[in-house]
């Protein structure tokens, strides 16, 4: 994250226990947020951030705006997107930035996992592509500046996990096979992987197929 001139202020909507704002906070932004869930506005809270409890669509912020707007994989668990949308453009200031991140419906892995894919639950109302955000936030006047999709999704990396397990077994039956948190924190931690990962997410960006699309908006002045 960029450090923030003078006096420039963020809004995380969804700010959970405001793990995000606190880190936006210690590099100089003044920070806010909103949160649904009471415990983990409190804690929020309680790290110093200005965390309002409430839905998103009833929070009144007094007409306040911000430099920049960040919601986290929050879009596809509220019931009324649209509305989602407007209140988020209504609290960027002009000429500022609105981040929003959410589940690819058309990334690979969806493909892939189809039916299967763990991203299907009942908590999210609504998923989305490239051009349904580009479609929605038009409609609510404003534009999609950048787009980037990355990830391969936890369903590979299980995938991944298992035959290294089935693998292990096969060479060594003896043995004692690693639990799959242990397999895979030594598995993210490889070098290798982690170049291979990031490759991955070259070419996954390239075909918006990535598992999370984020896209950045700019606010007329």
């Amino acid at each position: 994250m960029p450090r923030p001139r003078e006096g420039q202020t963020l809004l995380d909507v969804g700010c959970g226990d405001g793990q995000f704002a606190a880190a936006a906070m210690s590099r100089g932004w003044s920070a806010s947020g909103i949160e649904l869930n009471p415990p983990a506005a409190e804690k929020a809270q309680a790290r110093g951030i200005a965390a309002h409890q409430g839905h998103v669509e009833d929070v009144d912020l007094g007409g306040s705006t911000f430099d920049l707007v960040t919601s986290w994989d929050v879009i596809e668990h509220v019931p009324n997107p649209r509305l989602f949308i407007e209140k988020l453009v209504s609290f960027v200031a002009p000429g500022g930035t609105i981040v929003v991140t959410t589940l690819n419906r058309r990334s690979l892995v969806s493909r892939v996992f189809r039916g299967r894919w763990t991203m299907i639950v009942d908590d999210h109302y609504t998923y989305w592509d490239q051009r349904s955000l580009h479609d929605a936030f038009s409609t609510a006047g404003i534009a999609i500046a950048e787009t980037t999709s990355y990830g391969v999704g936890r369903d590979f990396v299980t995938w991944v996990d298992r035959w290294r397990g089935s693998a292990k077994n096969r060479a060594d039956p003896d043995g004692i096979t690693p639990q799959t948190s242990s397999a895979s924190a030594q598995w993210d931690v490889n070098p290798v992987v982690l170049a291979a990962e990031n490759a991955t997410n070259l070419v996954l960006d390239k075909l918006s197929l990535g598992v999370e699309i984020e896209v950045v908006l700019r606010a007329p002045r």
